[in-house]
């Protein structure tokens, strides 16, 4: 591939990513690659956040820290290598400086400090680079070349439309991330941790037992939590206590704002990723205000 196809295909893939997670204020990370892997199994992108510690409520914060290590350890052994005597090594040190040179020459491009807003777009389109150098090259080729293939079908099935008497197609629109808070029993929640994924049906019964539901954005969300007061108390089976639960939604769209709740079972998708994202006792209901009470 050339330079010059190389900055293209970055520039492409981070464009059509930041579409997707700039309004994101946690879980960028998580996002991205889900993005950016969402034609592979849950299986293999769990292995990648398992391995690096990536939440899907984590803050922008933690995920620059998280990327910062990795880029710390790839440096180390870099460097390692560059020092080695070894000539088969010593090699494989200078492909890695010519890889990396030609990674940031055709980045550079996108990340311009002096041309950004705002500190939460800079922040923001490094977490995405850095979402790309965790999945690797091939896949971020293999995005491309999917996205491509989509438009490609796209433009093809508007131009018959006319001639056939068929519908032009709609371009899907990007994902909208959200949560689906709830305040279930104790003996409900037990057995649930952080990390873990539901199904449909698992969600329906959460919604059944709960007493408090809310299903909004990330931001709506994050800014509802701070209202409540939650524990680090265990969370047992035997309890009375009540338990919240915020749990990731990959596309809310056609959950968001629900408020009743057959609505919203009858809304869920078996193709729509559950995770839950934060689990915690109540002290009490201070903040449940804003929430559907069932």
């Amino acid at each position: 591939m050339r330079h010059d196809q190389s900055e293209a295909l970055y520039q492409q893939v981070i464009d059509d990513v930041y579409a997707c997670v700039k309004y994101l204020d946690r879980g960028i990370l998580y996002q991205s690659i889900h993005l950016l892997l969402r034609s592979e199994t849950s299986e293999f992108k769990q292995q990648i956040y398992d391995e690096f510690d990536i939440q899907p409520d984590s803050s922008r914060s933690r995920d620059l820290r998280i990327l910062s290590q990795w880029t710390r350890a790839i440096e180390n052994l870099y460097s390692t290598i560059k020092q080695s005597q070894i000539k088969n090594l010593a090699g494989i040190g200078e492909q890695f400086e010519e890889f990396i040179s030609g990674f940031s020459d055709s980045v550079k491009g996108v990340l311009q400090p002096e041309k950004l807003e705002e500190k939460k777009m800079e922040e923001v389109k490094w977490i995405i680079v850095g979402a790309c150098t965790l999945v690797g090259v091939g896949f971020c080729i293999k995005y491309f070349n999917d996205n491509e293939q989509r438009k490609r079908v796209q433009r093809s099935s508007a131009r018959r439309a006319p001639e056939q008497g068929q519908a032009v197609p709609v371009r899907r629109p990007p994902p909208i991330p959200g949560a689906l808070c709830l305040v279930v029993p104790a003996q409900v929640a037990s057995s649930l941790r952080i990390g873990d994924r539901l199904h449909p049906e698992d969600i329906a019964d959460l919604i059944d037992n709960a007493s408090f539901f809310l299903c909004s954005t990330l931001t709506t969300a994050s800014q509802n939590e701070q209202g409540l007061v939650l524990t680090e108390d265990p969370i047992s089976p035997n309890s009375q206590r009540e338990v919240y639960l915020k749990i990731f939604i990959d596309e809310g769209r056609n959950l968001i704002d629900k408020k009743i709740p057959y609505s919203l079972k009858t809304s869920l998708s078996p193709n729509t990723e559950f995770v839950i994202a934060q689990i915690a006792c109540l002290r009490n209901l201070s903040g449940l205000e804003v929430f559907n009470r069932i």
